[in-house]
């Protein structure tokens, strides 16, 4: 896969490392309110029409609502899609990945839906996405494997693991009853095979069926990661699969096909309705702004 972002979390602090600059250390909230070094927002301000879609759905989450500003969400999101991440990465084979990680930042992206990272513990909230990815992928692992690796990811570390199994299955019976009740808790299911469907089509319009096996799976593996860091943000909870899958199609062709930049998008365009063109359009935008929150 693609690079991504580490991320060392607890419940008051994370360390994020984008590719291979020195650490940045991000400030979290503490779960107590008069504790949070928080600079304060303006969380009644109305989005304006410029704004991106997932930005207008973010100005009225609780953490807005807690006088955070949405560049300190969308950064909080990201380190806790992070820390997920390296959970999995350690429990799981790597041909699992990918799926789960598209399932665990989803669910990352809900959680915070109702919860504010003002009054949040950060390693539930990473165990609890972890173990959703799991279940939803049919693994046979459960919360206490999560927290036994959690347990030594942290071990030497000052930061201290208090968190119990079922305190984590009562906060994914909450995420799923919420998932439930915003869109079926399925819509992100076949993302993947939607991304793969979408690479085929493209490489046939391209004229690339001639193309080395290694090429077509740098593509696949490219537009795979593309799709996975997609759900960093809040572009999951906005746009449809289909939009998505689109954007990673034409971000991980783009990059491996350099020199056809243009005609790229011209044809995942094609023969698209104007509405749908719009969305991803839209959905491209939203991306953007997610990967440069999260890497920039």
């Amino acid at each position: 896969m693609g690079k991504r972002v580490f991320v060392e979390i607890s419940e008051t602090e994370c360390i994020v490392t984008p590719r291979k600059k020195a650490p940045r250390r991000l400030k979290l909230a503490q779960s107590v309110p008069k504790e949070a070094k928080l600079k304060e927002g303006n969380p009644q301000e109305a989005p304006s029409p410029t704004k991106s879609l997932g930005s207008k759905i973010l100005a009225h989450t609780p953490s807005r609502m807690d006088d955070i500003r949405e560049e300190q969400e969308r950064r909080f999101r990201v380190a806790v899609c992070q820390s997920t991440g390296a959970i999995l990465r350690a429990v799981l084979p790597f041909s699992d990945l990918p799926k789960a990680e598209i399932y665990a930042y989803h669910a990352v992206q809900h959680y915070f839906m109702y919860r504010s990272f003002r009054h949040t513990n950060f390693q539930v909230a990473t165990l609890t996405a972890a173990s959703k990815a799991l279940k939803d992928s049919g693994s046979a692992l459960s919360e206490d494997d999560l927290i036994e690796e959690l347990r030594a990811q942290h071990s030497g570390t000052e930061a201290g693991l208090e968190v119990y199994p079922q305190e984590v299955r009562e906060e994914m019976a909450l995420l799923e009853e919420h998932m439930k009740s915003w869109d079926g808790n399925t819509r992100y299911v076949d993302l993947l095979s939607t991304v793969e469907d979408g690479m085929n089509q493209l490489l046939q319009a391209l004229s690339k069926e001639d193309l080395k096996a290694v090429t077509m799976l740098a593509l696949k593996e490219k537009a795979q990661d593309f799709a996975v860091n997609a759900m960093l943000g809040p572009a999951s909870l906005v746009f449809r699969p289909e939009a998505l899958a689109a954007v990673a199609v034409a971000m991980g062709a783009r990059w491996i096909f350099r020199e056809l930049q243009d005609e790229i998008l011209k044809q995942i365009l094609q023969d698209k309705s104007p509405e749908f063109q719009q969305e991803i359009r839209q959905a491209m935008k939203e991306v953007l702004l997610t990967l440069r929150t999260g890497f920039g």
